[in-house]
């Protein structure tokens, strides 16, 4: 079971361009796609939040080499055990608070959020609701925009052990400090990823058809995508569904 929490639609509307590529692709899709030559990947990072001397990952890399879809494919495969809880900040800093936390905050009677230590209660209680006593792993994407009071939320949550952490970013002058500080003691894990070399559009043609590759069309589609996961689109045309 996976829960989506975001902020407001101003904010999302920022990168919705680059969203609705995504979802024109297909969720399910892209999985399958990425997954292709990215197996190993998948494995060390599940391998990271499974770890009990760890605090979970961090998945780094530029823009549009598919970090947000390996941390898809991670959630997939965690669901099958976990309460996967998926987090969007804005893409650029903000301060409105529990930004994050919206659906959960508009859940709150005026009790439960009479003061902050009121709210990280209640949201914290709805999340172990939801969980139903399975593991829960918070799925962190669209940094730097992450507001102060949602991140005590989230690191009392990782720190008291109650939730592994998967943060997708380009950088890591992109983590707040507090990720930060975990990544530097060795509490998160890395996982970078760059581009897909050649061989692996080759690899990955490979696996999609079923068969040999031309070397002029894995010369081609290498050249049109820069190594982007999203090859397959430009290979779409050329490979039957």
């Amino acid at each position: 079971m996976t829960s989506n929490w975001g902020i407001d639609a101003a904010s999302r509307a920022r990168s919705g361009e680059q969203r609705s590529q995504r979802r024109a692709l297909g969720a399910s899709d892209r999985r399958r796609w990425s997954s292709l030559v990215r197996q190993n990947d998948i494995a060390i990072v599940q391998a990271y939040i499974a770890d009990p001397q760890l605090l979970g990952a961090v998945i780094l890399g530029p823009p549009g080499v598919g970090k947000t879809t390996l941390a898809r494919n991670v959630a997939h495969r965690l669901e099958e055990s976990s309460h996967v809880v998926s987090l969007f900040g804005t893409g650029v800093p903000t301060e409105v608070p529990y930004s994050i936390f919206t659906m959960q905050m508009a859940r709150l009677n005026a009790r439960q959020s009479g003061s902050p230590s009121a709210i990280l209660g209640a949201v914290v209680e709805q999340i172990f609701h939801e969980a139903s006593g399975r593991p829960i792993v918070i799925v962190l994407d669209e940094l730097p925009g992450i507001d102060t009071l949602s991140m005590g939320i989230l690191m009392h949550m990782i720190l008291s052990g109650k939730a592994k952490l998967l943060v997708v970013a380009r950088s890591a002058t992109d983590l707040s400090e507090d990720l930060v500080w975990m990544v530097r003691d060795g509490l998160l894990a890395q996982q970078r990823l760059a581009p897909f070399t050649r061989v692996e559009v080759r690899r990955l043609l490979v696996k999609a058809l079923e068969g040999p590759v031309a070397e002029s069309v894995v010369a081609t589609l290498f050249a049109a995508s820069g190594g982007n996961p999203l090859v397959r689109a430009c290979a779409r045309p050329r490979i039957p569904q």
